[in-house]
């Protein structure tokens, strides 16, 4: 990227975000001064994401604007960070340039050829095992991903959702956000697009939104045989159709199979191999030989909160997961469905717009998935700050839920769910937590486990 000035320092706001995190290290990984602010901090909460961006070098300051001086290069923001920010507002005093963390990350890229993973569901996923199939094959991609594969994260300055690279023109492998459209400041050579579905846009709205973004790849686009059908301004010499008619599961779990040979993907789910087919195809084009992904596929790790095992506790499996949309949400249950006789699920709404927004799509996602024994506690919506419109409240949504007939219950915080879920839980049945943005919430099995073992001792050893 262009150096606007000797020595440069970006700010960035909101620093522990699962988006920002991710520049913040890509700016340090490039020799770049960062600093950065998060509330999480100013309200003292100990977050491991912040404590190994520290390590990394990123110098945190207050949120009160006391990090932007005039020597700052710009501040970092992304679409969440409200306009009376405190260091928004210092920037603007100083006429600091503000730069959207997608534009940073594009800034970074420069000219260097970058393959972006795009789609409403999976992508994550997808990013992270094409990333980590490449480095298995011996390239050396610069990954950015929006969640942490799991070995990535073992040095403590590390949060896993990031891999650099020591080439000077690196393959960059990127995980793409169309949730503020901001996916359509890169130009990549090679794209993957996982599905197209209403998430934070009309269905419409979103393959319009899909399409445009694809009319910006250079070469190729990897996509199913459904999404390809929505590409419709695309011409077809442009997509590469992963068939997954191959897809099948059988005693040692799911694959699919491509010139009589069968793929082994390791984690439960059709969804997952469909994520790896896709992750596959796009490292056969970049070079990878199919004997090499033959080998690597089946000891991919996964990735931090996609069917993630937390723990187990009374013969009952602690699961966490990212699901906060409709699809993510069925993908996540019926896998568990597959394994566990009863499931009770643990929800919090990442937002009160996109509660809104979702309102009958998921109360038909629920309403389909959801039948006794299993059941359905819903938290609070997730509230970070800021003059958001309460458009639709958890407790109401609960209500709606109820008068469908959906065993579902509000929570009004996690102290209630430690006394509630031990009560209903049964042996051999799983606890499902999902959502996105609240870091407290993939924290929860281990505090359900570590009170449940407390209160068994008790019970033992009564004072």
């Amino acid at each position: 990227m262009n150096t606007p000035a000797p020595n440069p320092r970006y700010h960035l706001i909101g620093a522990a975000g699962v988006g920002m995190n991710a520049i913040v290290q890509t700016l340090l990984f490039r020799g770049f001064r960062v600093t950065g602010s998060d509330r999480y901090a100013d309200q003292g909460k100990t977050l491991d994401v912040l404590e190994r961006l520290t390590r990394a070098g990123l110098q945190l300051f207050p949120q009160d604007g006391s990090g932007i001086t005039p020597d700052t290069t710009g501040v970092v923001v992304s679409t969440a960070i409200e306009s009376n920010n405190p260091d928004l507002l210092k920037a603007r005093e100083l006429s600091i340039p503000i730069i959207h963390r997608a534009q940073m990350l594009a800034d970074c890229i420069g000219t260097a050829p970058l393959a972006a993973i795009a789609g409403t569901c999976g992508k994550t996923s997808v990013t992270g095992m094409t990333g980590w199939l490449l480095e298995q094959c011996g390239k050396d991609p610069f990954t950015v991903n929006g969640g942490a594969i799991i070995g990535w994260d073992a040095p403590p300055d590390r949060t896993g959702n990031v891999r650099p690279s020591s080439a000077e023109t690196p393959l960059w492998i990127i995980e793409a956000d169309e949730s503020d459209r901001s996916f359509l400041c890169f130009q990549p050579e090679y794209a993957i697009i996982t599905n197209i579905s209403q998430d934070h846009f009309p269905l419409d709205e979103s393959i319009a939104l899909f399409n445009d973004f694809a009319s910006r790849v250079s070469r190729k686009i990897i996509c199913t045989p459904a999404v390809a059908h929505l590409l419709s301004s695309i011409p077809q010499h442009k997509k590469l159709i992963a068939d997954n008619s191959t897809i099948a599961h059988d005693h040692e779990g799911w694959h699919f199979t491509i010139n009589q040979k069968k793929y082994r993907v390791p984690q439960p789910g059709r969804h997952n191999a469909e994520n790896a087919l896709l992750a596959y195809t796009l490292a056969l084009e970049l070079g990878c030989t199919p004997k090499a992904l033959h080998e690597a596929m089946p000891r991919f790790p996964g990735i931090r909160r996609r069917l993630e095992t937390r723990g187990a506790c009374c013969g009952v499996t602690l699961v966490d997961d990212y699901a906060h949309n409709p699809e993510k949400i069925r993908a996540a249950w019926t896998t568990l469905k597959e394994k566990y006789h009863s499931l009770i699920g643990i929800w919090r709404p990442h937002g009160y717009g996109p509660l809104a927004a979702m309102r009958d799509p998921l109360t038909a996602v629920f309403k389909e998935l959801i039948t006794p024994p299993d059941a359905l506690y819903i938290l609070p919506v997730y509230y970070a700050g800021g003059t958001t419109q309460r458009a639709l409240d958890a407790d109401t949504f609960v209500h709606d839920l109820q008068s469908e007939g959906i065993p579902a219950l509000y929570a009004p915080d996690y102290g209630f769910l430690l006394n509630e879920i031990p009560q209903h839980w049964h042996s051999g049945g799983a606890v499902l937590c999902m959502g996105a943005r609240d870091p407290e919430l993939s924290l929860f099995p281990a505090r359900l486990i570590a009170t449940q073992k407390e209160n068994n001792e008790k019970a033992k050893n009564p004072e």
